[in-house]
Protein backbone atom coordinates (compact mmCIF):
# COMPACT_ATOMS: atom_id res chain seq x y z
CA UNK A 1 0.00 0.00 0.00
CA UNK A 2 2.79 2.30 0.80
CA UNK A 3 4.56 1.82 -2.73
CA UNK A 4 1.19 2.42 -4.50
CA UNK A 5 0.95 5.83 -2.25
CA UNK A 6 4.49 6.61 -3.31
CA UNK A 7 3.81 5.91 -6.70
CA UNK A 8 0.86 7.92 -6.89
CA UNK A 9 2.33 10.68 -5.18
CA UNK A 10 5.42 10.48 -7.83
CA UNK A 11 3.13 10.67 -10.74
CA UNK A 12 1.00 13.34 -9.26
CA UNK A 13 4.36 15.37 -8.83
CA UNK A 14 5.54 14.61 -12.26
CA UNK A 15 1.88 15.76 -13.72
CA UNK A 16 2.05 18.85 -11.69
CA UNK A 17 5.58 19.56 -12.33
CA UNK A 18 4.75 18.86 -16.17
CA UNK A 19 1.69 20.96 -16.12
CA UNK A 20 3.87 23.99 -14.68
CA UNK A 21 6.37 23.64 -17.16
CA UNK A 22 3.37 23.99 -19.82
CA UNK A 23 2.28 27.40 -18.53
CA UNK A 24 5.88 28.94 -18.48
CA UNK A 25 5.28 31.69 -20.30
CA UNK A 26 7.98 31.70 -24.22
CA UNK A 27 10.79 33.66 -24.19
CA UNK A 28 10.91 36.02 -27.29
CA UNK A 29 13.67 38.55 -28.01
CA UNK A 30 13.18 41.40 -30.17
CA UNK A 31 16.04 43.37 -32.13
CA UNK A 32 15.26 47.31 -32.00
CA UNK A 33 17.51 49.82 -33.78
CA UNK A 34 19.39 51.76 -31.29
CA UNK A 35 18.26 54.28 -29.59
CA UNK A 36 14.93 52.33 -29.14
CA UNK A 37 14.24 53.48 -25.88
CA UNK A 38 12.26 56.90 -27.28
CA UNK A 39 8.93 57.98 -26.92
CA UNK A 40 8.34 56.08 -30.62
CA UNK A 41 8.20 52.57 -31.87
CA UNK A 42 9.48 50.83 -28.23
CA UNK A 43 5.80 52.34 -26.46
CA UNK A 44 3.70 50.23 -28.92
CA UNK A 45 5.91 47.08 -29.11
CA UNK A 46 7.52 47.25 -24.94
CA UNK A 47 5.96 49.72 -22.74
CA UNK A 48 2.69 48.86 -23.36
CA UNK A 49 1.92 45.19 -23.86
CA UNK A 50 4.52 44.98 -20.78
CA UNK A 51 2.69 47.43 -18.27
CA UNK A 52 -0.75 46.35 -19.50
CA UNK A 53 0.07 42.46 -19.55
CA UNK A 54 -0.86 41.93 -22.95
CA UNK A 55 2.05 39.70 -23.48
CA UNK A 56 1.63 38.03 -20.48
CA UNK A 57 -1.77 36.68 -21.21
CA UNK A 58 -0.45 35.77 -24.98
CA UNK A 59 1.56 33.59 -22.43
CA UNK A 60 4.98 35.61 -23.67
CA UNK A 61 7.87 36.60 -21.72
CA UNK A 62 9.63 39.69 -23.95
CA UNK A 63 13.05 41.37 -23.60
CA UNK A 64 14.75 43.39 -26.43
CA UNK A 65 18.50 43.82 -27.78
CA UNK A 66 19.74 47.19 -28.94
CA UNK A 67 21.42 46.68 -32.93
CA UNK A 68 23.08 49.40 -34.45
CA UNK A 69 20.45 50.68 -36.84
CA UNK A 70 17.73 49.06 -39.28
CA UNK A 71 20.48 47.17 -40.84
CA UNK A 72 21.78 45.88 -36.99
CA UNK A 73 18.51 44.96 -36.46
CA UNK A 74 17.87 42.80 -39.50
CA UNK A 75 21.42 41.07 -39.61
CA UNK A 76 20.40 39.87 -35.89
CA UNK A 77 17.06 38.47 -37.09
CA UNK A 78 19.13 36.53 -39.96
CA UNK A 79 21.84 34.85 -37.35
CA UNK A 80 18.54 33.67 -35.68
CA UNK A 81 19.94 35.70 -31.89
CA UNK A 82 16.55 36.78 -31.79
CA UNK A 83 12.90 35.78 -32.63
CA UNK A 84 11.64 38.78 -34.35
CA UNK A 85 13.06 42.77 -35.33
CA UNK A 86 12.26 46.00 -36.21
CA UNK A 87 13.23 47.15 -39.95
CA UNK A 88 12.51 48.56 -42.82
CA UNK A 89 10.59 47.39 -46.20
CA UNK A 90 14.25 48.15 -48.27
CA UNK A 91 16.09 45.94 -46.10
CA UNK A 92 14.29 43.25 -46.31
CA UNK A 93 14.25 42.98 -49.81
CA UNK A 94 18.09 43.78 -49.85
CA UNK A 95 18.34 40.87 -47.37
CA UNK A 96 16.29 37.95 -49.68
CA UNK A 97 18.47 39.72 -52.65
CA UNK A 98 21.67 38.05 -50.75
CA UNK A 99 19.99 35.03 -49.98
CA UNK A 100 18.91 35.65 -46.74
CA UNK A 101 15.23 34.55 -45.54
CA UNK A 102 13.71 37.93 -43.83
CA UNK A 103 10.12 37.73 -43.98
CA UNK A 104 7.92 40.97 -42.57
CA UNK A 105 4.09 40.00 -40.95
CA UNK A 106 3.50 43.50 -39.17
CA UNK A 107 4.10 47.22 -39.95
CA UNK A 108 4.25 49.71 -37.46
CA UNK A 109 4.45 53.08 -39.66
CA UNK A 110 2.81 53.45 -42.91
CA UNK A 111 4.67 56.12 -43.95
CA UNK A 112 8.68 57.12 -42.56
CA UNK A 113 7.21 60.79 -41.62
CA UNK A 114 10.48 62.93 -43.48
CA UNK A 115 9.53 66.77 -43.96
CA UNK A 116 12.24 69.49 -44.92
CA UNK A 117 12.13 71.90 -41.95
CA UNK A 118 13.74 75.36 -42.27
CA UNK A 119 13.35 78.32 -39.91
CA UNK A 120 10.52 80.25 -39.74
CA UNK A 121 11.56 83.11 -41.27
CA UNK A 122 13.78 81.43 -44.02
CA UNK A 123 13.13 82.37 -47.36
CA UNK A 124 12.89 79.01 -48.06
CA UNK A 125 9.32 78.07 -49.10
CA UNK A 126 9.10 75.11 -51.41
CA UNK A 127 12.09 72.63 -52.34
CA UNK A 128 12.98 74.49 -55.42
CA UNK A 129 14.46 76.81 -53.19
CA UNK A 130 16.82 74.37 -52.21
CA UNK A 131 18.69 74.85 -54.58
CA UNK A 132 21.98 76.33 -54.25
CA UNK A 133 21.54 75.72 -50.25
CA UNK A 134 22.84 73.50 -47.62
CA UNK A 135 21.13 70.47 -45.94
CA UNK A 136 21.59 69.12 -42.87
CA UNK A 137 20.38 65.26 -42.47
CA UNK A 138 20.76 62.50 -40.52
CA UNK A 139 22.49 60.13 -43.53
CA UNK A 140 22.56 60.67 -46.98
CA UNK A 141 22.67 57.14 -48.00
CA UNK A 142 19.29 55.89 -47.15
CA UNK A 143 15.59 57.11 -45.90
CA UNK A 144 14.15 60.50 -46.15
CA UNK A 145 17.30 62.24 -46.63
CA UNK A 146 18.32 59.22 -49.77
CA UNK A 147 14.62 60.26 -50.97
CA UNK A 148 15.02 63.72 -50.98
CA UNK A 149 17.85 63.94 -53.30
CA UNK A 150 15.71 61.33 -55.90
CA UNK A 151 13.06 64.30 -55.60
CA UNK A 152 15.41 67.21 -56.28
CA UNK A 153 16.62 65.07 -59.14
CA UNK A 154 12.84 64.44 -60.99
CA UNK A 155 12.90 68.54 -60.43
CA UNK A 156 16.24 69.14 -62.09
CA UNK A 157 18.14 69.85 -58.86
CA UNK A 158 21.25 67.74 -59.33
CA UNK A 159 23.23 66.34 -55.80
CA UNK A 160 25.66 69.27 -57.18
CA UNK A 161 23.50 72.18 -57.07
CA UNK A 162 23.41 71.77 -53.15
CA UNK A 163 25.46 71.16 -50.09
CA UNK A 164 24.77 67.84 -47.81
CA UNK A 165 25.93 67.83 -44.17
CA UNK A 166 25.50 65.41 -41.68
CA UNK A 167 24.02 66.64 -38.59
CA UNK A 168 22.53 63.97 -36.66
CA UNK A 169 18.97 64.23 -35.31
CA UNK A 170 19.38 65.74 -31.66
CA UNK A 171 20.93 68.41 -30.23
CA UNK A 172 23.80 69.06 -32.65
CA UNK A 173 21.07 69.62 -35.83
CA UNK A 174 18.51 72.09 -33.85
CA UNK A 175 22.58 73.91 -33.49
CA UNK A 176 23.50 73.83 -37.04
CA UNK A 177 19.65 75.17 -37.75
CA UNK A 178 19.44 77.70 -35.02
CA UNK A 179 22.90 79.20 -36.17
CA UNK A 180 22.29 78.84 -39.52
CA UNK A 181 25.64 76.53 -40.38
CA UNK A 182 22.85 74.40 -42.61
CA UNK A 183 19.77 76.07 -44.31
CA UNK A 184 17.58 73.14 -43.56
CA UNK A 185 17.42 69.81 -42.23
CA UNK A 186 15.69 66.94 -43.10
CA UNK A 187 14.46 64.69 -40.43
CA UNK A 188 11.10 62.71 -39.11
CA UNK A 189 7.86 63.77 -37.24
CA UNK A 190 8.95 62.49 -33.66
CA UNK A 191 12.49 64.55 -34.23
CA UNK A 192 11.59 67.77 -35.37
CA UNK A 193 8.87 67.23 -32.01
CA UNK A 194 12.23 66.55 -29.89
CA UNK A 195 13.60 69.59 -31.23
CA UNK A 196 10.47 71.85 -31.02
CA UNK A 197 10.41 70.43 -27.04
CA UNK A 198 14.39 72.87 -26.56
CA UNK A 199 11.87 75.67 -27.76
CA UNK A 200 13.05 75.51 -31.33
CA UNK A 201 10.56 77.32 -33.86
CA UNK A 202 10.22 75.54 -37.56
CA UNK A 203 8.29 75.89 -40.44
CA UNK A 204 7.72 72.29 -42.39
CA UNK A 205 7.88 72.02 -45.96
CA UNK A 206 6.28 68.62 -47.05
CA UNK A 207 8.66 66.31 -49.44
CA UNK A 208 6.57 64.44 -52.29
CA UNK A 209 5.27 61.54 -52.19
CA UNK A 210 7.27 60.53 -48.97
CA UNK A 211 4.46 58.97 -47.63
CA UNK A 212 4.60 56.32 -50.03
CA UNK A 213 7.86 54.85 -48.83
CA UNK A 214 6.78 53.10 -45.77
CA UNK A 215 8.85 52.49 -43.05
CA UNK A 216 9.49 50.34 -39.64
CA UNK A 217 8.06 46.40 -39.72
CA UNK A 218 8.37 43.38 -37.45
CA UNK A 219 10.01 40.77 -39.40
CA UNK A 220 11.33 37.21 -38.67
CA UNK A 221 12.54 34.50 -40.69
CA UNK A 222 10.77 32.13 -43.61
CA UNK A 223 12.00 28.93 -40.94
CA UNK A 224 10.51 30.84 -37.76
CA UNK A 225 7.27 31.39 -39.33
CA UNK A 226 7.27 28.09 -40.74
CA UNK A 227 7.25 26.21 -37.24
CA UNK A 228 5.90 29.10 -34.87
CA UNK A 229 2.80 30.62 -36.14
CA UNK A 230 1.16 30.42 -33.07
CA UNK A 231 4.03 32.08 -31.71
CA UNK A 232 3.97 34.60 -34.49
CA UNK A 233 -0.01 35.43 -33.86
CA UNK A 234 0.05 35.42 -30.37
CA UNK A 235 2.63 38.00 -30.24
CA UNK A 236 1.38 40.52 -33.32
CA UNK A 237 -2.02 39.96 -31.49
CA UNK A 238 -0.61 41.83 -28.49
CA UNK A 239 1.30 44.38 -30.19
CA UNK A 240 -2.15 45.22 -32.56
CA UNK A 241 -3.87 45.84 -28.85
CA UNK A 242 -0.88 48.05 -28.11
CA UNK A 243 -1.24 49.70 -31.21
CA UNK A 244 -5.32 50.42 -30.62
CA UNK A 245 -4.66 51.36 -26.64
CA UNK A 246 -1.92 54.01 -27.90
CA UNK A 247 -4.58 55.69 -30.30
CA UNK A 248 -7.37 55.98 -27.87
CA UNK A 249 -5.47 57.56 -25.43
CA UNK A 250 -1.47 58.57 -26.27
CA UNK A 251 -1.61 60.16 -22.56
CA UNK A 252 -2.11 56.59 -21.52
CA UNK A 253 0.62 55.01 -23.90
CA UNK A 254 3.01 58.28 -22.50
CA UNK A 255 2.20 57.00 -18.81
CA UNK A 256 3.33 53.18 -19.55
CA UNK A 257 6.31 54.70 -21.03
CA UNK A 258 7.18 56.51 -18.08
CA UNK A 259 6.27 53.43 -15.67
CA UNK A 260 8.18 51.03 -17.55
CA UNK A 261 11.22 53.27 -18.15
CA UNK A 262 11.02 55.02 -14.68
CA UNK A 263 15.18 55.68 -15.47
CA UNK A 264 14.74 56.99 -18.76
CA UNK A 265 13.71 60.72 -17.50
CA UNK A 266 16.51 63.10 -16.56
CA UNK A 267 17.04 63.33 -12.52
CA UNK A 268 17.01 66.83 -12.59
CA UNK A 269 13.78 67.56 -15.16
CA UNK A 270 10.22 67.46 -13.60
CA UNK A 271 8.19 64.94 -14.10
CA UNK A 272 4.95 66.97 -15.26
CA UNK A 273 8.01 68.41 -17.43
CA UNK A 274 8.94 65.11 -19.30
CA UNK A 275 5.42 63.50 -19.39
CA UNK A 276 4.75 66.77 -21.37
CA UNK A 277 7.64 66.54 -23.60
CA UNK A 278 6.72 62.72 -24.07
CA UNK A 279 3.83 63.35 -25.36
CA UNK A 280 4.70 66.02 -27.85
CA UNK A 281 6.88 63.36 -29.35
CA UNK A 282 4.49 60.42 -29.39
CA UNK A 283 1.88 62.38 -30.75
CA UNK A 284 3.84 63.30 -33.42
CA UNK A 285 5.17 59.61 -34.27
CA UNK A 286 2.25 58.17 -33.99
CA UNK A 287 0.36 61.04 -36.45
CA UNK A 288 3.54 60.00 -38.74
CA UNK A 289 3.23 56.02 -38.03
CA UNK A 290 -0.82 55.71 -38.62
CA UNK A 291 -0.78 58.50 -41.83
CA UNK A 292 -4.55 59.06 -41.90
CA UNK A 293 -5.40 55.17 -41.44
CA UNK A 294 -9.00 55.58 -39.50
CA UNK A 295 -9.21 54.26 -36.10
CA UNK A 296 -11.57 51.02 -37.56
CA UNK A 297 -8.35 49.99 -40.30
CA UNK A 298 -6.60 46.94 -39.74
CA UNK A 299 -3.68 47.52 -37.19
CA UNK A 300 -0.60 46.27 -39.10
CA UNK A 301 -1.61 45.45 -42.53
CA UNK A 302 1.09 45.45 -44.97
CA UNK A 303 -0.21 47.50 -48.32
CA UNK A 304 1.29 46.31 -51.70
CA UNK A 305 1.57 49.55 -53.07
CA UNK A 306 4.13 51.07 -50.18
CA UNK A 307 6.17 47.87 -50.69
CA UNK A 308 6.26 48.26 -54.45
CA UNK A 309 7.14 51.87 -54.58
CA UNK A 310 10.03 51.33 -51.71
CA UNK A 311 11.53 48.73 -54.37
CA UNK A 312 11.14 50.88 -57.20
CA UNK A 313 12.76 54.03 -55.32
CA UNK A 314 15.50 51.57 -54.42
CA UNK A 315 16.11 49.79 -57.51
CA UNK A 316 16.59 53.50 -59.00
CA UNK A 317 19.40 53.80 -56.33
CA UNK A 318 21.14 50.94 -57.30
CA UNK A 319 20.89 49.82 -53.71
CA UNK A 320 18.09 46.88 -54.82
CA UNK A 321 17.96 45.06 -57.94
CA UNK A 322 14.02 43.49 -58.07
CA UNK A 323 15.31 40.19 -58.32
CA UNK A 324 11.90 38.75 -56.94
CA UNK A 325 8.53 40.82 -56.91
CA UNK A 326 8.13 43.15 -53.59
CA UNK A 327 5.41 40.77 -52.39
CA UNK A 328 7.99 37.80 -51.60
CA UNK A 329 9.02 40.27 -48.96
CA UNK A 330 6.19 40.23 -46.56
CA UNK A 331 2.89 38.61 -45.64
CA UNK A 332 -0.80 39.61 -44.58
CA UNK A 333 -1.72 35.75 -43.17
CA UNK A 334 -1.61 37.16 -39.54
CA UNK A 335 -3.17 40.50 -39.91
CA UNK A 336 -6.41 39.08 -39.35
CA UNK A 337 -5.82 37.05 -36.41
CA UNK A 338 -3.78 39.99 -34.93
CA UNK A 339 -6.79 42.05 -34.88
CA UNK A 340 -9.12 39.07 -33.23
CA UNK A 341 -9.56 41.56 -29.98
CA UNK A 342 -12.23 43.23 -28.01
CA UNK A 343 -11.82 46.66 -29.41
CA UNK A 344 -13.59 48.29 -26.83
CA UNK A 345 -12.39 46.72 -24.13
CA UNK A 346 -8.74 48.16 -24.80
CA UNK A 347 -10.48 51.52 -25.39
CA UNK A 348 -11.77 50.97 -21.49
CA UNK A 349 -9.01 50.16 -20.12
CA UNK A 350 -6.82 52.88 -22.13
CA UNK A 351 -9.39 55.47 -20.75
CA UNK A 352 -8.99 54.24 -17.39
CA UNK A 353 -5.55 54.11 -17.52
CA UNK A 354 -5.09 57.49 -18.64
CA UNK A 355 -6.63 58.63 -15.78
CA UNK A 356 -4.72 56.66 -13.16
CA UNK A 357 -7.11 54.22 -12.11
Amino acid sequence: MRRQLILLGTIASAWMSGHALAQDPTRIKIAGPAPVLSVTDSVIWYAIPVQLGYYKEEGLDVSYNLSPGLTGSAQAMQTGSVQFAVTNPEVVMQVREQGGSLIAYQTLRRSNGNTVNVLPDSPIKTLADLKGKTLGGVSWGGGGALYLTKVLADMGIGMADYNRVVTGNGAAAAAALRAKQVDAVVLWDSAYAGLENTGLQMRYIPITDQEKLGSNTFVTTDAYMKANEQIIAKFCRAVAKSYYFARISQEAAVRAFMEANPTFRPASMPVEDARRDYLHVFKAYLDGATAGAPLSAKIGEIEAPTWAFNQNFYKSTGLLKGLQPAEASYTNRFTDGCNGFDRAKIAESAKAYASGK
